[in-house]
């Protein structure tokens, strides 16, 4: 079984990498199967394995920060402005909600290509933080909206403009959620933990498909209408806020330089300007390779 997933990321590897300069395969391959033997001795050492073991010590926290992008894409209110756009703008009076929902498809489509591209240069972190707050104001907006005559040309083109900014914010920043989720985790539980994570934000996605029908809906059961922007803008700030505290920058960090601040339990926020041991040994083998060409 190992031997024939060594032959399988061996062929994945040359596919993808195979035409870069000074690639080897068999290095990498050699790379992560010492990780995972690693990870696996530490597992042992530290009781973290078995069934459970994703919720386990600091694969506790890996597991949350793994979550928790996909998490927070719920709590912004994507619901309101994606899953039920349609019924949304229709209750708000819109002449012609259809062609809204279009509207914020490309919006959604420009998004995804904008996160696709600045991602590796702006970062993991940035891109998902500061878009979930924006998409928190955004349908704060919408809420103070909801409070006025939103049936006007004006308001109403007002209640269009903030779904499109919370649309473009929000749905790039869900995208990286899934580089978090299969980044974070240990090697070894990387399955396990993307699946529990992906799970968890679904589960929070059912949750907010059965009740914000019942928010947007003018009938007596809540009454809310347009005013539901009130509620995902507090549940909006507390995912932002956590998020402020508990996602690192792992952009351009290998699985052996994430354990390894894992292990070390350096602060979640200074991942970024962090000098491990494994950069420190590629340099010093950077170092010695210039000086035997050079000399």
């Amino acid at each position: 079984m190992v031997a024939r997933k060594s032959v399988k990321a061996t062929k994945i590897l040359n596919r993808c990498n195979g035409k870069i300069n000074g690639y080897s395969v068999d290095e990498q391959i050699e790379i992560m199967s010492a990780t995972v033997a690693q990870e696996r001795i530490l597992a042992e050492r530290n009781s973290e394995e078995g069934t459970w073991a994703v919720f386990q010590g600091r694969n506790g926290i890996r597991f949350l920060i793994a979550a928790w992008p996909k998490i927070a894409q719920q709590l912004v209110g994507l619901s309101v402005f994606n899953t039920y756009a349609t019924y949304f703008f229709q209750d708000a009076g819109s002449k012609d909600p259809f062609m809204v929902t279009v509207i914020l498809s490309c919006v959604q489509l420009l998004s995804m290509i904008m996160s696709a591209t600045t991602t590796d240069k702006f970062g993991r972190r940035p891109l998902t933080v500061y878009p979930y707050a924006v998409t928190s104001l955004s349908v704060l907006c919408l809420g103070i909206i909801g409070c006025f005559d939103y049936t006007k040309p004006s308001t109403s083109s007002l209640l269009i403009f903030f779904a499109c900014l919370a649309t473009l914010s929000t749905t790039g920043a869900s995208a990286i959620g899934y580089a978090y989720a299969t980044e974070i985790p240990q090697q070894r539980l990387r399955a396990k933990t993307a699946g529990w994570a992906l799970a968890s934000s679904n589960l929070v996605a059912i949750m907010f498909s059965f009740c914000t029908p019942l928010m947007i809906n003018n009938a007596p059961v809540s009454s809310w209408g347009v005013k539901t922007g009130f509620f995902f803008a507090g549940t909006g700030t507390f995912s932002v806020i956590v998020a402020w505290f508990i996602l690192p920058e792992v952009t351009r960090r290998t699985p052996a330089e994430i354990d390894e601040l894992f292990e070390k339990r350096v602060n979640l926020r200074r991942f970024k300007g962090y000098l491990t041991d494994v950069q420190m040994n590629a340099n010093e083998k950077r170092n010695e390779h210039e000086i035997i060409v050079t000399a």
